[in-house]
């Protein structure tokens, strides 16, 4: 059954900002209706021996069926009536509807049905102004030194090593041996054990280092050579057992293989997919163009978020402010705790945050309330292929089927955060696109 504005009575109070009081009453004579459309309904429907569908008296059917169809008329009522009051009364509701805050009695024939609700909801703001919003960015130039560093690194990604008689330097691999002085509950410790002895393997000399401080240590050694040095394992060490420990380590030499860089020929730039050396350079510095690029957009779009939050303190609905703030509370505490912080500190480091993890939280609300109001007025949304193309790039890094992928989405909700994002991303697009964008030329050119 289907309610319009006029067929309920509906009284609404705020008794705190984003904060909905609603009474609905639905008059006897429309819950009346509905009554009598379930119950025939069910008699059209029920079997009871001795008379044909359709046929049962209503003194049988109120017997054997009436408190299913009161429960039915009660559902079908609040639920059409909810649905009539939420839209004539225009609210946007912030957090869904919790139990405790529905007030709902079961129908009575004859009788009219209400309801009591409490809801939280979106505040009402006027929007910043978000055309034409003054932003800065530098002028993207790329450097011939920077496609350079590029370039090399790619060769030095693709080095190889040989034998070669002569002192160890930079860059070497080595083969050797090492033991240390550490105790024999470490040694034997297999997450461990390989910081600290073994037997013919290989050593780089280059960053990130195996083993603390050995680029400098065995800068220079030859073959055949040993070398005896103390080293310390830094206290941020990713093995929990080695920090801030120090051992003292023998190194037998037993081979030094030099590295050799791939000239920068025909076969090397083929092997990247490229023609030729110019070739290469172009591609390189196409895409050191793009990524600078990118850099500048998200500072020139982190500017029109600060222009369009500066100055709103509109109200925020409690629960979702709350619920943002604890968000940020976690993701604090468990980095932390990563840190392996006492327990004492941790609580202190806490404590302080509170205060800025409301300020971020209210932040965050608000510019994700100003940026959905702008995507509806602007009538920003994904088309159809955006959509799919979305879920294909999820489906391919998850290696699944887009069809599966799409099930999985479905499932667990994603979609809509999915939906939501592309909104968003959109949104900042053309806000980008429409802000007054001053570029800041380059002292000197590249």
């Amino acid at each position: 059954m289907e309610f319009t504005a006029s067929d309920l009575q509906i009284i609404r109070t705020e008794p705190a900002p984003c904060l909905v009081n609603l009474e609905v009453i639905v008059p006897a004579d429309k819950a009346q209706m509905a009554y009598k459309q379930i119950s025939r309904k069910y008699a059209q429907k029920a079997r009871v021996p001795g008379f044909r569908a359709g046929k049962i008296p209503a003194h049988i059917l109120a017997k054997r069926y009436g408190q299913n169809i009161l429960a039915e008329t009660t559902d079908t009522l609040f639920k059409s009536a909810y649905d009539t009051a939420l839209q004539a009364e225009k609210i946007r509701q912030a957090t869904s509807m919790k139990k405790e805050d529905l007030e709902l009695e079961s129908y009575q024939v004859g009788q009219d049905f209400s309801f009591k609700l409490r809801l939280e909801v979106e505040p009402e703001f006027e929007l910043p102004e978000y055309v034409g919003v003054n932003v800065s960015s530098n002028e993207v130039q790329v450097g011939e030194d920077e496609v350079s560093t590029v370039i090399d690194n790619l060769r030095e990604q693709r080095a190889m090593h040989s034998k070669v008689e002569r002192a160890s330097q930079r860059g070497d691999m080595l083969k050797l041996s090492y033991k240390s002085t550490a105790p024999a509950e470490l040694l034997e410790n297999d997450k461990v054990k390989y910081f600290l002895q073994a037997e013919n393997t290989w050593l780089l000399l280059q960053e990130p280092e195996l083993l603390p401080g050995t680029i400098t240590i065995l800068d220079g050694v030859k073959a055949e050579e040993q070398k005896e040095a103390e080293l310390t394992f830094p206290q941020d060490h990713y093995s929990e057992e080695l920090r801030g420990k120090t051992f003292t380590y023998t190194f037998d030499i037993h081979e030094v293989q030099g590295r050799t860089l791939p000239e920068l020929d025909e076969q090397f730039c083929k092997s990247l997919g490229v023609a030729d050396s110019e070739e290469l350079k172009k591609r390189v510095e196409e895409t050191l163009n793009r990524g600078k690029q990118q850099e500048e957009d998200q500072k020139a779009t982190g500017q029109i978020l600060d222009a369009l939050v500066a100055g709103q303190d509109f109200a925020l609905p409690p629960t979702l402010m709350q619920a943002t703030t604890q968000r940020l509370l976690d993701l604090f505490k468990q980095r932390a705790e990563n840190r392996k912080l006492e327990q004492e500190e941790l609580n202190a480091k806490l404590a302080a945050y509170e205060a800025e993890a409301e300020q971020q939280a209210a932040r965050s609300l608000r510019l994700e309330l100003i940026l959905n109001h702008i995507a509806q007025k602007e009538e920003l949304a994904p088309s159809d292929d955006e959509f799919t193309r979305a879920i294909a790039n999820h489906a391919r890094e998850n290696q699944k089927t887009v069809q599966e992928m799409f099930k999985e989405m479905e499932k667990s909700g994603q979609l809509e955060q999915v939906y939501r994002q592309l909104i968003r991303y959109k949104t900042l697009e053309f806000l980008l696109a429409k802000a007054n964008r001053h570029i800041i030329k380059a002292d000197n050119p590249a």
